[in-house]
C-alpha cells in the first residue's frame, strides 16, 4: 500500500510504501521509483537510510544488516561503490574503495587486536598489492593472502532484494 503524494498518476513526492512482504520505504519518490532521500526497512530486519536514484541505492547511505554489520558510504546502482566503511560486529572493519559491492582499490582492513592490512584490494589476487601489519610486531609481512578473509567476511553482507513495485 502507498500513502503519499501523486503526480500524473505516479507515486511522486513524499510518501510511504508498505509491500506485501512488509518491506517499508519512507521518503522521496519519482515516477513510481524511490528517488531522492529515503529509508527502507526490509522484511528480514535490514535497514537502509540514504540517497536513492531510479529505485536503487545511489549516492551516500548507511546499510545496517539484521546481524549488526554496517556499511557507511557511497552507493552506485544498488551496490556499495566509491568510498565506504564496513564495520562487522566482531570489531573488524574495512575502510576504503568499493566497486560493485566488493572492496576494490585502496583500502585498509583492521582487526580489533590492532592488526591491519593496507594496500590495494580486488577480487583477483593479482590486483592485490599490500602489506599485513600484525599488532604484536613492528615488522610487516608481504606473504599474507587476504583473499580468504575477503571472501568470507563479505559473504556475510548481502544486500537484501526488495520486492518489485509493479
Amino acid at each position: 500500500s502507498y500513502e503519499g503524494e501523486f503526480r500524473n498518476g505516479y507515486m511522486d513526492g513524499e510518501g510511504t510504501f508498505i509491500g506485501a512482504l512488509n518491506d517499508t520505504y519512507k521518503g522521496n519518490w519519482g515516477m513510481n521509483m524511490k528517488h531522492g532521500k529515503g529509508s527502507m526497512s526490509y522484511a528480514n530486519g535490514d535497514h537502509y537510510e540514504g540517497e536513492w536514484r531510479k529505485g536503487l541505492q545511489d549516492g551516500n547511505g548507511t546499510y545496517q544488516w539484521n546481524s549488526g554489520h554496517q556499511y557507511i558510504g557511497q552507493w552506485r546502482k544498488g551496490k556499495m561503490s566509491g568510498n565506504g566503511t564496513m564495520i562487522w560486529t566482531n570489531g573488524k572493519r574495512y575502510e576504503g574503495c568499493w566497486e560493485g559491492g566488493f572492496p576494490k582499490g585502496n583500502g585498509t582492513f583492521r582487526w580489533d587486536d590492532g592488526s591491519f592490512y593496507v594496500g590495494v584490494w580486488g577480487k583477483d589476487p593479482k590486483e592485490q598489492h599490500a602489506k599485513f601489519h600484525p599488532s604484536n610486531s613492528p615488522v610487516s609481512r608481504d606473504d599474507w593472502d587476504p583473499h580468504e578473509l575477503f571472501s568470507f567476511e563479505t559473504s556475510e553482507c548481502v544486500i537484501y532484494e526488495v520486492e518489485d513495485l509493479s
